[in-house]
């Protein structure tokens, strides 16, 4: 730490716990007028301070009355301090003329450290101030290990690999001449066997420890040499020269933290850009808003808590249909004229792959046939063979071989309680392959909705150039008109519960083929997408059985929330034939109707039960239940 400071004087001393924990205490005085120059140095000492520690504890008199807020300087000070996590101990008087000038600061990386402090304002010692007794008692997390199956992917050599693969490809039969379930399991396999001869599966014991995702080898080295000058400067006899490069040493030191910092975070930053999800995700784990994804507690054994929660996403959408009131199918939408029907995909080349992939990027799932690194690494081996496959999929109408999801229970909030599964929504990891078919079929749709004026206009999700922000555009405005108009605006709010798991596969598959215009080999293609699929709740490394899934469309998937717009349409004319105004994103939906001062007993004692009514036989008819 530096060690010279032209404002404040301190003193510095380090203990380390047997389980690794480094606490470092500094004492301080701080003499005269509060300056910006103090600013300056105390910042740069809590900036060496707080990189060499677990836990940080700054005290002594500071002379600066803390309790005085409204002072700039004061205040300045304070933010200062809780910038580094450090707070604030002592609220009480610590001099006889008053003012807390007499403080200490605290900072825990995983709140070991908890402090308790007294000041004895009946004895000052012969001193103007008074004595201030702190308590601090540390409670260590014990250092544990885990054992985990790795594969050593960057040492692959990739020339070899690149090689292997394209020989490996040359063997595999067209996937035209066979059935496209067959052609992904030969690809698996073959995929398998090479990965197995390159990066062999290896299993190895490790400590589990939270590292900065900075924080790389260049920064480590530099480390490495600042603690040897350090100890070569505090040597007895040590000359200027060598007290000189440990202080430069410990500036560059912070300088390069501080600049792997920030490129680390503009990178993550540039990369999510175009993807406000990823963006937020990053802006709540860097500000501690999202910890490590929790699960229930009640059990250590993954095995049985993978089971637990395969078998409560299952019962609980069996329960939700079998608490249903007795259907009475409501009057359907015509059949859309034979000009609108679709019989056939029109296939894909490389272009269109290429563009999807630069589009959407690479995502992998376990049950992929590359892992991320080496997939990313050959795409443009691989592409040539994707396009036979996901033509051979369009063609023969199936989905087979890549319907296997890996659920990964996410919490839905939060503040939730984990250990109520209810609390946890199941989320569908899916293949690469399976996913980059869903997303040519998708253009294929999108295509097939809007030459044939299909889409429905209420609805703002998962659709281009709409949004959360144009739907909440559109009903503030609507919501202004109508007070402008002087007229007064009821809005109902419908949320669905479980809405993407209880969807009727054989309802939406009548839905898609009378209202949509689907037949032959593309309805062929939508039913296999959507019957047969199966998943598995997968921990870590730990999985479940896998089930048959009955009912849903799969969260995590392309096609999913597209599908579910189109199982719900009905209901936005239904609605509109009840005299209200509908608009909805995926599952959330406003019901608004404006009216008069004089026709309020007349809307609100019988066109709202009435609307009412015909909501709830909506939902009963769709197996939904309001949240």
């Amino acid at each position: 730490m530096p060690n010279v400071f032209s404002t404040f004087e301190h003193t510095a001393a380090s203990i380390k716990t047997v389980t690794g924990t480094k606490v470092l205490f500094v004492s301080l005085y701080r003499p005269g007028n509060l300056t910006a120059l103090f600013h300056q140095e105390i910042d740069t000492l809590l900036s060496v301070a707080s990189l060499q520690c677990d836990c940080l504890v700054v005290a002594g008199d500071m002379n600066v009355h803390f309790e005085n807020t409204s002072d700039k300087l004061v205040k300045k000070t304070l933010d200062l301090f809780l910038s580094y996590g450090l707070e604030k101990q002592v609220c009480e008087s610590t001099h006889i003329a008053g003012g807390s000038i007499d403080q200490v600061f605290c900072f825990s990386l995983k709140k070991q450290l908890q402090c308790s402090v007294a000041v004895d304002s009946d004895n000052r010692h012969g001193s103007d101030h008074f004595p201030v007794y702190c308590d601090l008692s540390l409670e260590f997390e014990r250092k544990y290990f885990k054992q985990i199956t790795v594969r050593k992917l960057k040492a692959v050599d990739k020339a070899q690999f690149n090689s292997d693969l394209l020989d490996l490809i040359s063997t595999i039969d067209s996937p035209a001449s066979a059935p496209f379930e067959n052609s992904v399991s030969s690809l698996t396999n073959l995929c398998s066997e090479l990965l197995d001869e390159h990066a062999p599966l290896q299993t190895k014991t490790v400590s589990v420890i939270d590292r900065a995702p900075w924080f790389d080898k260049e920064y480590r080295e530099y480390r490495k040499l600042r603690r040897k000058a350090e100890a070569k400067a505090a040597k007895k006899g040590a000359s200027q020269q060598d007290k000189a490069f440990y202080r430069e040493l410990c500036v560059e030191c912070t300088n390069l933290a501080t600049l792997k910092k920030k490129e680390y975070f503009k990178v993550m930053t540039e990369n999510s850009k175009n993807n406000p999800r990823t963006l937020w995700q990053l802006v709540n784990k860097n500000l501690d808003r999202k910890q490590a994804k929790p699960l229930p507690d009640y059990t250590t054994n993954l095995a049985e808590l993978s089971s637990d929660f395969n078998a409560f996403f299952t019962e609980k959408i069996e329960h939700i249909r079998s608490k249903m009131p007795e259907r009475h199918p409501m009057k359907r939408q015509e059949e859309v004229s034979n000009s609108c029907h679709w019989y056939n995909f029109e296939p894909t080349n490389i272009e269109e792959l290429k563009e999807i992939v630069d589009e959407a990027g690479i995502k992998c799932s376990p049950a992929d046939i590359l892992p991320l690194y080496l997939l990313r690494d050959n795409i443009e081996i691989l592409l040539p063979l994707m396009v036979d496959l996901v033509n051979a999929s369009l063609s023969q109408g199936s989905m087979d071989g890549v319907k296997l999801a890996d659920i990964i229970p996410l919490l839905k909030g939060d503040s939730m309680d984990p250990n109520i599964l209810k609390n946890f929504r199941p989320v569908s990891n899916l293949t690469f392959l399976g996913k980059l078919v869903e997303r040519v079929v998708l253009r294929r749709l999108n295509e097939h909705l809007s030459r044939n004026n299909l889409n429905c206009p209420e609805q703002s999700a998962y659709k281009k150039h709409h949004s959360t922000e144009t739907l909440l555009i559109r009903i503030w405005n609507d919501l202004l008109v109508a007070a402008d108009e002087k007229s007064a605006t009821v809005v109902m709010m419908l949320d669905l519960s479980a809405a993407f798991d209880t969807v009727d596969h054989n309802l939406l598959l009548n839905i898609l083929e009378k209202e949509i215009g689907l037949r032959g080999n593309v309805l062929k293609w939508f039913t296999s997408f959507l019957k047969g699929r199966s998943q598995r709740i997968r921990l870590g490394s730990t999985t479940s059985d896998e089930i048959l899934i009955k009912f849903g469309v799969p969260q995590g998937s392309v096609l999913g929330p597209v599908l579910f717009n189109l199982y719900i349409r009905s209901i936005y004319r239904h609605v509109r034939e009840c005299g209200f105004s509908i608009q909805g994103y995926a599952d959330d939906h406003q019901i608004m109707k404006t009216f008069k001062p004089q026709e309020q007993g007349l809307v609100l004692s019988t066109q709202l039960q009435s609307c009412f009514d015909v909501t709830k036989a909506w939902m009963a008819d769709f197996f939904f239940r309001k949240q």
